[in-house]
Order: C-alpha cells, then sequence, then structure tokens
C-alpha cells in the first residue's frame, strides 16, 4: 500500500507541490521586481548596495529563526502550523502587492524578509509530516514523492516566473498579482 493511499498524504504533496512554485515564482518576479526598482529609481553606486541588503534579509532569518521553527514544529500540529503558515503567505504576498504599488523599497525589502521568516517556519513541519503521517514502510517512498515534485515545481517556477514577467514587460509590477492568485490556491489545497 503506498503513501498516496491515503488522501492527506496526496492532499499534502499537492499543496507542497503548488507551494514550492509559488515560493519561487514569488522570490523571482521580487528579484527582478525589486532589481528593476532599484536599477531605475536609485543611483547605480545604491544600487549594489540595495541588492546586497535584499540577499542578506533573505539570507538571516534561516540562520536566526530555524531552532525556533523547528522547536514549534515539535511542539504543535504541523497541519495546523503549516495551513496558519500559508494564511501568513497571502497576506504576505498582499503586502508585497502594497509595496510594488507605492513603490516603497523599504516596504519590498520588508516581504522579502517576511518570505524568507515564511520558508523557515514552513520547512520544520513539512518534513516532520511525511514520518507522522505515513505507515513506516512507506515513508521513503512518500519523501522521494515530496522530493520530486519539490523539483519539478523549481523547474516549473522558474520557468513560469521569467514567462510572466516576460508577459508583462511593459508594466512588470503587474507581476506580482500572479503570486496572490498562487498563494490562495495553495492555501486551499491545504485544507
Amino acid at each position: 500500500m503506498g503513501p498516496l493511499s491515503s488522501s492527506i498524504v496526496a492532499a499534502f504533496v499537492v499543496t507542497m507541490h503548488r507551494l514550492c512554485i509559488a515560493s519561487l515564482i514569488w522570490m523571482l518576479i521580487i528579484k527582478m521586481l525589486l532589481q528593476l526598482y532599484v536599477i531605475q529609481s536609485l543611483a547605480a553606486d545604491h544600487a549594489e548596495s540595495a541588492i546586497a541588503t535584499a540577499s542578506f534579509l533573505f539570507t538571516i532569518p534561516f540562520v536566526l529563526l530555524g531552532p525556533w521553527s523547528g522547536y514549534l514544529a515539535d511542539h504543535f500540529s504541523k497541519t495546523i502550523l503549516m495551513r496558519v503558515i500559508k494564511l501568513a503567505e497571502i497576506a504576505i504576498m498582499a503586502l508585497g502587492v502594497v509595496a510594488f504599488t507605492v513603490k516603497s523599497l523599504p516596504l519590498m525589502m520588508a516581504v522579502l524578509l517576511l518570505m524568507a521568516v515564511h520558508s523557515t517556519f514552513f520547512a520544520p513541519p513539512k518534513s516532520g509530516f511525511i514520518p507522522e503521517t505515513c505507515s513506516p514502510q512507506s515513508i521513503s517512498f512518500a519523501n522521494s514523492l515530496l522530493s520530486m515534485t519539490t523539483f519539478v515545481a523549481i523547474i516549473c517556477g522558474m520557468a513560469l516566473a521569467g514567462k510572466i514577467f516576460d508577459v508583462h514587460r511593459e508594466s512588470p509590477y503587474q507581476a506580482v498579482y500572479y503570486c496572490v492568485g498562487l498563494a490562495i490556491l495553495g492555501t486551499a489545497a491545504s485544507f
């Protein structure tokens, strides 16, 4: 009996696939739009500093908050944590739309930081869900299925981000609306 015999695991794999695609598209679009905004709006000598700051802000939550995210995943329902984090993703994406609409670099940086915090807190419950849901003999298969869908989502996300950005070449800020839609779809799949 494979891990897909459980509708819970099947829903989890679908949710993870959509989450990976949505998150990657968001990160790539944010990076492209942030770089476009910084390069167009700031002096060339400040642009590199702003892009470096964005990279730092995206990295630091993984280092500082990783242990706390693991603690939460160990002490609370992984399913509930993932759903709450997915709901937070919609709010973060909506804030991203506001940031690009008002063309606020500090708010864009805050959204990037929040997305990194989101990813930091999502990883432990995602990793711990399979062993708690599957029978011991199907854990390896379920984990490999999750890994495969993650890699497929990464490839799809990279392709879609470039395509979305290309379609909205004249008004690239409209690309962020796709991210809100994908966040909503991913959250809906988690329920």
